[in-house]
């Protein structure tokens, strides 16, 4: 582990060093054949110079990057580009906090489906699909249905608040309507 520094005053303090610290041991490992595998998870595109440098010296490069702010430099420079998920980060995450915040799972089903006679209680859209939220009155289940192409995928949870932060974070953000 290699520590870089802290600049700044209350309110403005940065990182320094970090970046290039990360960088020359990544250019050192791949140098001596100690690794033949990187993986980098960052987003700047100042990175892309050693990404390039360790391609060409013959180490194999992944670039784990948040689709959303990353450059899109830097994972075109790597051998492969692994846009960051929900899925992953929750899979990372402690198996004791999986095992205490558990997911909705969701099930597929051809076509729209049929929301009578549940209550509908918003409609709305990610940028790929139409959303519907309807309570189940039964058992206290709010259900989210993400439609797209005449696939639904239907998730069920107790908490509406959850299931809609959940959807959201697998799918993008909801407009509601």
């Amino acid at each position: 582990m290699r520590l870089g520094s802290v600049t700044g005053r209350a309110g403005k303090i940065r990182q320094k060093e970090v970046d290039v610290l990360l960088a020359v041991d990544m250019l050192e490992h791949s140098f001596r054949k100690n690794m033949e595998n990187a993986v980098l998870l960052a987003g700047d595109r100042d990175f892309v110079p050693i990404v390039e440098s360790l391609v060409r010296l013959g180490t194999y490069v992944y670039v784990v990057y948040e689709p959303r702010s990353a450059s899109p430099e830097l994972h075109r420079a790597a051998d492969v580009g692994i846009p960051l998920t929900f899925d992953h980060l929750y899979g990372w995450s402690d198996p004791s906090f999986r095992s205490v915040h558990h997911l909705p799972q969701g099930t597929s089903q051809q076509g729209h489906p049929d929301l009578f006679p549940r209550s509908v209680l918003k409609r709305g859209e990610t940028r790929e699909a139409d959303i519907y939220l309807w309570s189940q009155n039964e058992g206290g289940l709010f259900t989210l249905v993400h439609v797209k192409e005449q696939m639904a995928v239907l998730y069920n949870h107790r908490d509406e608040d959850f299931l809609t932060r959940f959807v959201a974070a697998r799918h993008g953000q909801i407009s509601w309507k």
